[in-house]
């Protein structure tokens, strides 16, 4: 990890040597202390002004200097969580690189060809021979469909929507190449399919049929 940068880059130094002048130019122009108990002379306006501004300047520089502290020290906080977060993202890569090579290793010892069947894994074609028809039961659609090659199982969508644009759920996932959906509402009810391959490669989705139950 690359050695972190400050966060802040106040330099003070030369401010605070001009200060000191400054502190020398007040202590030699204060008022003398009055002699034999009389009253003090008031000091002059501008020694005044410019013994106020001294004093606001370095409390400002002494805000400065605390709130330098307390970001160093969050800083380092977030610093160190980035370091945690870096080392777990590279176990987790370790984790991945090994199980895909144990997968690959797998494949080929099967005696298959890894290039092909990454291939196949990661690309499905659409479901184009999708077909509903109404079901035995009353208020049910019977969907059924030519099975794709490399397919394991299919997802079956549902929507009301008669535009087929939005409001589309999950219905279920089977393993067969026809479904029966039950218990439906009366009214017009679209349907779509996409065949898988495992639980994480999904094909495209079919042109949606419909079908009115009455």
């Amino acid at each position: 990890m690359a050695k972190a940068k400050p966060i802040l880059n106040i330099q003070t130094g030369p401010l605070e040597g001009k200060l000191d002048k400054v502190q020398r130019a007040v202590n030699a122009n204060a008022p003398p202390p009055p002699g034999g108990g009389a009253t003090p002379a008031p000091p002059p306006p501008k020694y005044t002004a410019l013994a106020a501004a001294l004093a606001n300047v370095k409390t400002i520089l002494g805000d400065i200097a605390d709130k330098k502290q307390i970001l160093a020290a969050r800083f380092l906080d977030l610093n160190g969580a980035v370091t945690v977060m870096e080392d777990a993202y590279r176990d987790y890569g370790k984790d991945v690189d090994a199980e895909t090579a144990g997968i690959a290793s797998e494949i080929v010892a099967r005696g298959y060809d890894l290039a092909s069947t990454a291939k196949r894994l990661t690309s499905l074609p659409v479901v184009e021979s999708l077909g509903a028809a109404t079901g035995d039961a009353d208020h049910s659609v019977h969907l059924n469909w030519n099975r794709l090659t490399g397919a394991t199982s299919y997802a079956i969508q549902h929507t009301t929507d008669p535009t087929g644009q939005t409001g589309w759920t999950l219905v279920d996932v089977c393993t067969t190449s026809n479904y029966d959906v039950l218990n439906l509402p009366a009214g017009t009810h679209l349907f779509r399919v996409a065949g898988r391959a495992g639980r994480k490669v999904q094909g495209p989705w079919s042109q949606h049929v419909h079908i009115t139950i009455g």
